[in-house]
């Protein structure tokens, strides 16, 4: 492809990029096909506008490549990418198909991984984009909310645990009820983490005088 600079620029060039991607990933070459569709991706945005038809689709091929290359970081930020895109055409109701998928891709990387730390780190994204679209009440959000928590509490983090699973006790209580099984966890979470945390202090005070 001739990529000098009067030519670099044009629709035709990132066209024949994915062309390539699409050829490089039917081979198994994923890192080629990734590379390709990024620099689709980039020459439709000069082009086409950040907020193109042409740049959301290439972003979705793109996050479908990362995620099959096993970039799921990289993944959780093309679908960020994505949504903050949907956002700015106020395309951002919870049932629009590419936001349906950005949420449900998020889920499944999250629950596939077995590294708690990159499963937070995926879920942090998620959470970002459930309170940019439903806001920082709804239940989704405290869903994820608890999820990292739980995920914080394994790693025996438990202060960063506490900052999670604190937000989620008012909200379930107010969208399910204070009789809700989930109502009465996220308290029980709560109190237990506060608890363990002041008895650490404690601990560590009695130790600090011996």
């Amino acid at each position: 492809i001739k990529e000098d600079v009067s030519s670099a620029l044009h629709k035709t060039v990132a066209e024949k990029y994915l062309a390539l991607s699409t050829i490089y990933n039917s081979c198994g070459r994923l890192p080629e096909a990734v590379s390709f569709t990024r620099k689709a991706c980039m020459i439709y945005e000069r082009v086409c506008g950040i907020d193109s038809f042409e740049v959301l689709r290439t972003l979705s091929n793109l996050a479908v490549l990362e995620f099959s290359n096993e970039s799921y970081v990289n993944t959780a930020l093309v679908y960020k990418r994505i949504v903050n895109t949907v956002q700015s055409l106020n395309l951002v109701a919870t049932h629009h198909p590419i936001v349906v998928s950005a949420l449900s891709h998020l889920e499944q990387i999250a629950l596939g991984i077995e590294d708690p730390r990159l499963a937070i780190e995926i879920l942090k994204h998620l959470s970002d984009i459930i309170a940019s679209l439903d806001g920082k009440r709804s239940l989704a959000f405290a869903y994820v909310e608890s999820r990292i928590g739980n995920l914080y509490a394994t790693l025996n983090i438990i202060p960063r645990a506490l900052e999670h699973i604190a937000v989620t006790k008012d909200i379930f209580a107010e969208q399910l009820g204070i009789n809700h099984e989930l109502t009465a966890q996220a308290k029980q979470w709560n109190e237990g983490l506060t608890n363990l945390i002041k008895n650490k202090q404690r601990q560590k005070s009695l130790e600090e005088e011996q």
